[in-house]
């Protein structure tokens, strides 16, 4: 038995482990390397309204643009979405296939499982990846994901200078550098009006004489 029955009948096992009757599998998904995972319509019509309409036309699904183990994760979360594993699930899988999750649930239109990992990518971002993160969030329409990407940026830009996402933003997306280097100007110039109150408060026991002369001007 090759590799890739290994895992499409290593998921059939795991599904049936959940349940006591299980009826079988009637779609099939393909992913980009040729592999195929066995499914069930109604979880992924219940799902998903895009797996829905694809449901009407085929039962016979192309997910591409992903690694397989990442598809095959997104099928297991939407197996388990109702279920109290969930949640314990949804956080083993997002540390390992983060951004193909968010990536999927924004194009699948799964709107708990994209929470979940726009939280999860903003919990464990670093500098290494911040521009990656931050490239996704804005194909992703994620605003959350993309402001803390951007305040990780202005407070570690040193580090973000030395990734490859910087090198590749530098090179092939100028809109994406311009944005980012505007939004550092914006903090640094936030950054000297804090200390410029801050100064001017240390030199004035009155809290408004900073204001009112800022409405003087």
């Amino acid at each position: 038995m090759g590799a890739s029955a290994d895992r499409r009948n290593g998921f059939r096992r795991w599904h049936e482990a959940r349940n006591e009757h299980v009826p079988p599998t009637d779609v099939r998904i393909v992913t980009s390397d040729g592999q195929s995972i066995p499914a069930h319509s109604t979880v992924l019509a219940s799902s998903s309204s895009v797996l829905e309409r694809m449901l009407d036309r085929s039962r016979i699904l192309h997910i591409l643009g992903v690694p397989h183990d990442s598809v095959v994760a997104f099928v297991r979360l939407l197996y388990s979405s109702r279920s109290a594993t969930s949640a314990r699930e949804a956080k083993e899988a997002i540390e390992r296939h983060g951004m193909a999750l968010l990536a999927l649930s924004h194009a699948y239109r799964v709107r708990w499982l994209k929470r979940r990992s726009e939280a999860g990518l903003a919990a464990w971002l670093s500098a290494a990846r911040a521009m990656d993160v931050l490239k996704l969030a804005r194909l992703c329409d994620a605003p959350r994901l993309h402001q803390r990407c951007l305040r990780l940026v202005a407070e570690e830009f040193a580090a973000v200078q030395e990734s490859e996402g910087w090198r590749f933003v530098q090179k092939h997306d100028p809109a994406l550098e311009m944005e980012v280097l505007q939004f550092l100007q914006e903090t640094a110039q936030v950054c000297d009006l804090l200390i410029a109150m801050d100064a001017c408060l240390s030199r004035n026991n009155d809290p408004n004489s900073y204001f009112i002369r800022l409405l003087g001007d």
